[in-house]
């Protein structure tokens, strides 16, 4: 660096364009041990500034850039040692899952310093340096270390968050009346509109008085029937062009979306996201979708429980879709540290086929990524019906969001773990893979 500012810079000019080089280009002073000692005797000196490389700070001396290093950047992994086994620790089948995390996690973080992490096979390593743990809906954890984390134990482990969701399903007399006005609608007995008023009236009886034996659906059902309802303008017989990622979004998931989430009190906003999430000062990249909850009171923006990423097919580069699974999580993450939450709910959109997650922080320095449900977002009439197939699925996920993605009541702060920057991935965004490299994700449906 002396070297370089000595050599271009012309001590007679201004210029911070080239440090003052001369008209002609050519250096005015050569760096020597001649010119040093001639430009010291004359009072002549090069100020040196060590600039940080994380941030914009700049320091006089390395002493000073090396205690600013270690007290803002260097991130240590959270210890364990201090934290009750039986209360404070995920302990599942005589295996000390919390302890077992905690060895991986710094494992990834020691083998992150000399091997490079790719994203669509590694997004295991790479989520658990930031204490993510993901449990998917699969009997194959291969890409998982066998010795720390055996397939039956995560298959243990996922069945055991999801045992602590309630899970109810449809009251008969609601599903067969929904299905009966579905069937209707496709086999064009009924037409859009008469369609709507049925199904509405499921929620918001209009005969009245009402018959003693009738019961009303749940706010639950309510929610899933509102999905339907929202997406019925936009099914159609014919066989449509390839839907672009802005129609497949626009037409199928928002409405969906927007039904089966979307809230009045407290008001829960489904928006289709095309900047940079506003709460998050440092992020670099945007979700598709996300879901903001404002306080009943004043109706002010308190927190995002919800994120969505959207590719119009499956048939895109593996890099891709693992990303966006990765950024996801990253955004989750974020959310609960930042406001507290208990859950957040996301999901991943290839196609029309749609699969949800939660994620959760119940246990310290461990947040888990527990694969929902997995169906099809209706493109055509006819799909309508084999969504039904799955009306206890979507009751889940809508009974999930509006009981577990909330904030916490208890302070969940000293259990946080930082999250690994976003410069890390970077790298890759102009490294795609090709579209038959191995991804570890099973996002096809």
């Amino acid at each position: 660096m002396k070297r370089h500012i000595f050599t271009n810079k012309d001590l007679t000019s201004r210029s911070k364009k080239d440090h003052g080089k001369s008209t002609n280009g050519i250096p005015t002073h050569v760096y020597n041990t001649s010119n040093v000692k001639k430009y010291t005797q004359e009072g002549t000196t090069i100020n040196i500034k060590f600039a940080c490389p994380g941030c914009c700070n700049i320091f006089n001396t390395v002493s000073e850039l090396a205690h600013h290093v270690d007290n803002n950047h260097v991130k240590r992994a959270p210890s364990l040692e201090n934290l009750s086994p039986k209360d404070k620790r995920w302990v599942l089948n005589g295996h000390d899952v919390s302890n077992q995390f905690h060895e991986y996690r710094r494992s990834c973080i020691t083998a992150s310093r000399t091997a490079e992490f790719v994203v669509e096979s590694h997004f295991n390593e790479r989520l658990a340096m930031s204490g993510i743990l993901v449990l998917q809906r699969r009997g194959n954890y291969g890409d998982l270390p066998t010795d720390i984390f055996p397939p039956s134990l995560l298959t243990a482990a996922r069945t055991e968050i999801l045992s602590k969701y309630k899970r109810n399903t449809f009251q008969p007399h609601v599903r067969s009346a929904i299905q009966s006005i579905i069937q209707q609608f496709v086999d064009e007995n009924i037409t859009e509109t008469r369609a709507k008023i049925e199904l509405l009236s499921l929620c918001e009886p209009v005969v009245t008085p009402l018959p003693q034996d009738f019961i009303e659906p749940t706010e639950y059902e309510c929610t899933v029937i509102m999905a339907i309802v929202d997406l019925l303008p936009y099914l159609y017989d014919c066989d449509m062009k390839p839907l672009s990622e802005a129609h497949l979004t626009s037409s199928y998931v928002h409405p969906f979306m927007h039904g089966l989430l979307s809230a009045k009190k407290p008001s829960k906003v489904a928006h289709c996201s095309n900047i940079v999430p506003e709460e998050f000062d440092d992020a670099v990249d945007r979700p598709d979708y996300k879901i903001d909850v404002y306080a009943s009171s004043g109706y002010r923006f308190s927190y995002t429980n919800a994120y969505g990423e959207i590719k119009k097919s499956s048939n895109v580069s593996v890099t891709l879709l693992s990303k966006d699974f990765y950024r996801l999580w990253i955004f989750s993450k974020e959310a609960i540290d930042q406001y507290n939450l208990k859950n957040v709910l996301s999901f991943q959109v290839t196609a029309n086929s749609v699969t949800f997650f939660t994620m959760q922080l119940e246990f310290p320095f461990l947040y888990t990524v527990t694969e929902l449900v997995r169906l099809r977002i209706p493109t055509k009439k006819c799909d309508l019906l084999d969504l039904m197939g799955h009306m206890d699925n979507l009751l889940f996920v809508a009974s999930l969001y509006r009981d577990y993605c909330v904030v916490s009541k208890s302070d969940m702060s000293s259990w946080r773990c930082d999250t690994l920057s976003s410069a890390y991935l970077d790298v890759i965004k102009n490294k795609l893979a090709p579209r038959k490299r191995t991804c570890n994700l099973t996002l096809d449906s």
